[in-house]
This record gives C-alpha cells, structure tokens and sequence, in this order.
C-alpha cells in the first residue's frame, strides 16, 4: 500500500502544472477551447485529447484485441483508471515518461471498473460471474473488496417482479452524496418469455447502498430508458442524465434528490434530439452536456455542447476528429473539466 500512498502524494504535487508526456503529431480541430480532458479507447489504443490546445495523446495499446477499456476519470483529474483484460489499471496520464500501474482485480476473479468513489480512495465496479452480478467495491487503501447488491441471472428484479434480469451494463457513483449509486440494468417482461421475440428493455435504479433502498427510475418517466452515460449524475448530486427511446433519440434529465441528498424525486426535463447522438453525459457547468456523433458521409466525429431549452435541444460544436486518423471509437469514453471558477462562469453563458 506504500507505493499507493506515494503516487497520491505525486499526484497532488503536480496538480496544478499538468502537461501530456505522451506526446504525438495529431490534433483534434477545436472549435470552442475549454481548459479540459476526455479519454477513450479507439482502435485499442487507450487516447487522451486536451479540449484546450487540441493535443492528442496515446496513453496506453492494447497487446491483444479488445483488451482496453472503460476509462474513467477520478473527481480531482489526476488519475484514470481502466480495464486491460481482467486487471484494473490506474495511471496519472500526465506522467507517463513514469507511469505507475495497479493491476489489483485479477485475484478476486470478473471485475470491471465503472466509476471511482468521491473521495477517490475505492472503485466501484461490476462483479460476479456468468450466473449473477453484483455491485461491488475495492478500496484502495486497504483493499477490502465489498458486495452491495447483487442480481441472479434469470431471477425476478428484486425492484419489479414482472421482469427477469440478465446483466448490469453500466454503474455512476453519486459524486456528492455517495450513499447513492446508479444502476443500469438489461431485463425482459417475464409476460413475453415464451414469444419468438421476448421483450427487453432498460432499467434504471438509484440505489442507496448506505439504508438499502432501490428507487425504480423508469416509474419516474413517460419513455423507456435506452441506456446511462458515463457521467451520469450532475455535479451536485441531485439530478441524473440518460437517453430514452429508440436509439436514445431523447435527453432526460430528472431531479432525484434534495440539497441534503434525501429522494425527493421531481418532474423530469426532456426534449427530443437526432438520431444516431451519442449521449455522453454532463459537461460540468450548469445543466450543459456532452453529445457525440458522425458526420453526413461519417468520416468525422463531431463532439457538441448541448443545452434543453424549452422543448427542444440547442447544440453548439465543441471539437471534431478525423475518422481516419482515430480509427473507430469504442464506448463513450470520459471526460473530465479543467476549468477555473471564472472560465466555468463563461461557459454557463453559451446559450443565452
């Protein structure tokens, strides 16, 4: 644990000098520069792009294909954790000419990391094995690997006994009040079991792992949820953002809890946005998020900052990339603000 204990005090050092030492000769075209990080895995390679200058960086490769995946930012930016096979690594994308690496999972069997705790110190991660999931954490500190819930492949949803679970497909720890934890979840109605084609649908639960109780947040909406963006809950730790129907062809944003993090859930803000957008959850200024998506002839990523205004979405461009050069991206990627108090009071003004 010592060689932990000496990469945070490294990485507080540095944190207000962060330069990338995985340096390359590509750059993403930015249209609207802010001081920020995202990361995702393209063509197996783990990559990092500065939203300020443009620089893109190659973190980590793959040695077999599908190797990388999941990045995720910790709150303060200084680390990013990620899945090489059946390990969890974390590295300070910012040393590099030094990287530290934590393969800590493989000895506990399937874990696959989805978010950090607030105060950085556990992961939260799916667990389990072909016959059930669990909700799980490792802390970090003394590596002690606790179960929070846990879900039986083929049994009725412990939230609604009308429909079977099959598979946790995404986790989002509340970054405010962390007794709450999000989850995603893939099941069928029990009702159309025996048909040619059961019916499957999203579930979302907000779960207080502290008091036990799960909230069914599919109750809360007219839609149906498709799936959960990375970066799921605001920055306050009251509201959540998700798409819906098919294809995720709309936003949801509905309040879940009150000032003092108890559930006091509200009506939802939701408006209606193209198809084929990829929802990548909040961008950390007000109720401003993150969208992804092709171009007409598909040879371009288009990364935009969107708003709901009204009924309807108001986007603005961010940054784009060459296809070509990227390669295919997998997943959504992560994404973490830079930004000081002055630059975020800016950017809350793009829409008005």
């Amino acid at each position: 644990m010592t060689s932990y204990k000496a990469f945070l005090l490294c990485a507080l050092a540095i944190l207000l000098s962060r330069t990338i030492h995985a340096q390359s000769n590509q750059f993403a075209d930015v249209q609207y520069p802010i001081h920020g990080y995202t990361v995702f895995v393209a063509e197996n390679r783990l990559l990092l792009i500065d939203t300020f200058s443009g620089e893109i960086a190659t973190l980590a490769e793959g040695d077999v294909p599908r190797a990388l995946s999941r990045p995720i930012w910790n709150s303060d930016g200084t680390q990013l954790a990620y899945n090489d096979r059946l390990d969890t690594v974390i590295i300070d994308p910012f040393l590099m000419d030094a990287p530290a690496y934590f393969p800590y999972m493989s000895r506990i069997g399937f874990f696959s990391i989805e978010d950090w705790s607030p105060d950085g110190n556990s992961l939260l991660g799916i667990g389990g094995d072909t016959d059930h999931y669990t909700v799980s954490t490792f802390n970090l500190l003394d590596e002690t690997y606790t179960i929070l819930r846990e879900y039986i492949v083929g049994e009725p949803l412990p939230e609604n006994s009308d429909l079977q679970f099959r598979e946790i497909k995404n986790l989002s720890w509340n970054p405010a009040f962390s007794d709450w934890i999000m989850i995603e979840i893939e099941a069928v109605q029990i009702a159309t079991l025996d048909l040619i084609e059961p019916t499957f649908l999203t579930v979302l639960v907000a779960f207080n792992h502290a008091t036990g109780e799960p909230h069914l947040i599919n109750d809360l909406i007219a839609g149906l949820p498709e799936y959960l963006p990375d970066l799921a809950w605001s920055a306050d730790g009251q509201e959540i953002i998700f798409a819906t129907e098919t294809g995720g062809s709309r936003i949801d944003i509905p309040p879940l809890l009150d000032s003092s993090g108890h559930w006091n859930p509200q009506p939802s803000l939701g408006a209606n946005e193209l198809f084929r957008t990829t929802l990548l959850g909040w961008l950390g200024v007000e109720r401003l998020f993150l969208l992804r998506r092709l171009n007409q002839d598909e040879t371009q990523y288009i990364y935009e900052i969107g708003k709901i205004v009204g009924d309807e979405i108001l986007t603005l461009p961010f940054f784009t990339l060459d296809r070509m050069d990227i390669g295919d991206i997998s997943g959504s990627g992560t994404w973490h603000l830079n930004a000081d108090t002055a630059e975020q009071a800016q950017i809350s003004t793009l829409f008005d």
